[in-house]
């Protein structure tokens, strides 16, 4: 492998998880912006973690496993619900659920893309 493509891979990966890590040391203004308390937005960064984790360990052989074709279909229209799910925020605890979810959902979408 060329030594720009490893940087490039390498770059790309990075970028990629960063959304799941960098609002774990900003939750005082995720607090601040959802109109929350920080214990709560903090549990909300900690689930999304947790999802991209389970999604990690538990969807992503999925890809290797199923047909491409179906996965690229509807894992992207479940992470659009979730996501307007957690946006409606009925509760704070089915936001943070669905959050957990949507995460999970985000790692099977980006392993089927080749």
């Amino acid at each position: 492998m060329r030594r720009r493509l490893l940087l490039l891979l390498t770059l790309t990966c990075g970028l990629a998880v960063r959304n799941v890590y960098f609002p774990q040391t900003i939750s005082p203004m995720v607090a601040a912006g959802l109109h929350v308390s920080p214990d709560l937005a903090a549990v909300m960064v900690t689930a999304v973690q947790f999802g991209y984790a389970a999604g990690t360990f538990l969807l992503l052989p999925l890809g290797d496993r199923l047909p491409h074709r179906p996965l690229i279909v509807t894992s992207p229209g479940s992470v659009v619900t979730m996501s307007t799910g957690a946006r409606l925020r009925l509760s704070s605890h089915s936001a943070t659920s669905l959050a957990a979810k949507r995460s999970a959902g985000t790692v099977l979408t980006g392993s089927v893309n080749e």
